[in-house]
């Protein structure tokens, strides 16, 4: 154990502004103040609402980066993914997260102790653990023994991996991190913290929630209720209708409308929220449309082929500039706040990271008409569409990915989607893939019939079951459903998926499952 001790009554106690949010049954995304500590709580981790909160300790003892007081520490039921993001030194051999028990702390012993279970990622200044319990404190360690192998400064640039061509710049909304000067700790040398083991080789399944086992099979289609045409719907070629949906994290849904942006608070019904004030020049279509861990709204936008960011105070500012012939089209931010990304143009999927040191769009796979993408940290699988309306059938395609990000495999084919448009992904709380099939109109007035697959598989990704679970038809007025798209509400919707299409209309859903942890969170 190392020697350095934060006694009760000690400066430890001195603590910067705190973050706190409800932590329910379906889990969060909890970041400190300056996004330096991230802690990812998964679904049924906790069996009753708790508010977390994460606060900078000013006056920790000496540690190799900031220390953070997380309270009220507590027993998990499913491990939390433990994520720090701080400059790190060039030898990261002996760097690790460091962690101070709860009830320790709690009985006047507050020794830090080297995380296990954890991989270094030094190119995008990064270390990440798993952890049972949420800790006391957290800080960043250097000089403990443990598994802290740098597989990623000894992988770099072996991978194969390209940066988007383009002008990249990063206005996510952070706020900058704290420079503390490195300090490195005396390891002890009579005990080890921790064993060594060797993170490329999983042993046992994946846990997923007990609600899992008991999962309602479909169909749903005379449990969707329609919400009507909520979003405006402007009939050009491209539509600039609603082509995604994001979900805040705070209890609301937002998505085109027309030149603007709508939010509904969710509720049966969906009521307009008067207050949400965007911009009402947008002229170019959204296709993807997610928030950030930090608040932002990154905007896939069709026409210019850019990659927009509004931050929570309406400002836009450009993330990514390529060719319009690029055709920016799916979008997903992962718990980490990792942006995957496809190009339909261009026929790729891309990678965005905004907390590496040097972040850049690279690019993990080529696929014809990509669109919808999702990544399962669980798996390490980022699973795509081939789209098939030019290259038939629509089809589910993965892809395993390394820790650094990059591929780790070829692409392959987890099903065929026989007479689809596959256009948007989902994920639910229990490892199933969902996939709107768009139904092919090519104008907001062709008749046609959405429909969503749930796509059940093993822990590879290798397909077990596949059923259509949801089927929307053509309105009395033979006009197409355009569903595009599948997310998740919260709170208590937690277990409601909501879809959107390129007519304006919402519809729901009570599936009784959550969907996967995301990186929404609207101020």
């Amino acid at each position: 154990m190392l020697a350095l001790a934060c006694a009760v009554s000690s400066g430890c106690a001195a603590e910067g502004e705190s973050i706190c949010q409800e932590v329910g049954r379906a889990g969060a995304l909890l970041t400190s103040i300056d996004n330096v500590l991230s802690i990812a709580i998964s679904p049924e981790a906790l069996d009753e609402s708790v508010e977390v909160c994460i606060a900078q300790s000013r006056e920790a003892p000496e540690v190799a980066g900031p220390a953070y007081r997380v309270k009220p520490s507590l027993a998990l039921n499913y491990a939390a993914t433990v994520t720090y993001r701080h400059a790190l030194p060039s030898d990261t051999s002996e760097i690790n997260i460091g962690r101070i028990d709860g009830e320790a702390f709690a009985a006047g012993d507050g020794s830090w102790a080297s995380m296990d279970d954890c991989r270094v990622q030094a190119s995008d200044r990064l270390v990440r653990c798993s952890d049972t319990e949420l800790a006391a404190y957290y800080g960043l360690l250097d000089g403990l023994q443990g598994n802290t192998a740098d597989s990623i400064a000894d992988t770099a640039g072996e991978t194969g991996a390209s940066a988007e061509t383009g002008t990249a710049t990063t206005p996510m909304t952070t706020t900058p991190m704290t420079t503390t000067p490195m300090t490195t700790v005396d390891p002890t040398d009579d005990e080890t913290i921790g064993e060594e083991t060797d993170p490329t080789d999983p042993t046992g399944g994946i846990e997923y929630p007990p609600e899992c086992d008991d999962l309602v099979m479909g169909p749903f289609t005379d449990m969707v209720v329609d919400h009507g045409p909520l979003f405006e719907s402007v009939d050009a070629l491209p539509p600039l209708g609603p082509e995604d949906l994001a979900m805040d994290g705070n209890g609301g849904l937002v998505a085109r409308s027309g030149t603007t942006l709508r939010r509904y608070v969710l509720g049966d019904p969906l009521v307009l929220d008067d207050s949400f004030a965007p911009p009402t020049n947008l002229n170019t279509p959204t296709l993807g449309l997610r928030y950030t861990p930090g608040g932002d709204l990154v905007m896939m936008q069709r026409s210019v082929g850019r990659i927009e960011v509004m931050s929570p105070d309406y400002s836009i500012e450009t993330l990514l500039m390529q060719s319009a012939t690029s055709i920016p089209n799916g979008l997903y931010i992962d718990p980490a706040g990792v942006l995957w990304v496809t190009f339909y143009g261009q026929q790729r999927i891309s990678r965005y990271d905004p907390a590496a040191k040097d972040p850049e769009f690279e690019q993990v796979a080529m696929q014809m008409e990509p669109n919808g993408v999702l990544f399962d940290p669980l798996r390490q699988v980022v699973f795509y569409l081939n789209y098939g309306g030019q290259s038939p059938p629509g089809q589910v395609l993965r892809m395993p990915i390394d820790p650094d990000g990059t591929s780790a495999g070829a692409g392959e084919v987890v099903t065929d989607l026989d007479d689809a448009f596959a256009d948007g992904l989902g994920l639910d709380v229990c490892g199933n893939v969902y996939v709107v099939d768009q139904g092919g109109a090519t104008d907001l007035f062709a008749a046609n019939t959405s429909r969503v697959f749930r796509v059940f598989m093993d822990d590879d990704g290798e397909l077990e079951d596949l059923e259509v679970i949801i089927e929307i038809e053509e309105d009395d007025d033979g006009n197409g459903a355009e569903v595009s798209n599948i997310a998740w509400g919260d709170g208590e919707f937690s277990t409601t998926a909501y879809l959107v299409g390129l007519r304006g209309r919402v519809y729901s859903v009570d599936l009784q499952i959550g969907g996967a942890p995301q990186g929404a969170h609207a101020p």
